[in-house]
């Protein structure tokens, strides 16, 4: 989950040139693991809607979308947020017994 949406962070980079920071925090409390990750990119929501056209075949169908798809449905918790000039991106997943 952490690669998908660090690379999705890159891949905006790339075709800017920019330098950019990011910051990752991990917690585990009451059984839920948290990630946190900050950036000072370009602002980018990943709780839009991302065009996934899962029914086409691989040489007809477009790059990207996959990926956050995938996150957003084996995370239990999806948050995003800009302060000051910062993407900030909270994903959470239970483990253990509490993750049903």
């Amino acid at each position: 989950m952490l690669e998908i949406l660090l690379s999705q962070t890159a891949s905006g980079l790339v075709l800017g040139g920019l330098y950019v920071l990011i910051a990752i925090g991990l917690s585990i409390a009451d059984g839920l693991l948290t990630v946190e990750i900050r950036d000072d990119a370009r602002p980018f929501d990943p709780r839009k809607p991302t065009p996934a056209a899962v029914g086409d075949s691989l040489q007809a169908r477009k790059l990207g979308g996959l990926g956050l798809q995938f996150v957003k449905n084996l995370m239990d918790d999806l948050d995003y947020r800009r302060i000051d000039g910062t993407n900030v991106v909270r994903i959470s997943k239970k483990l253990g017994a509490e993750a049903g």
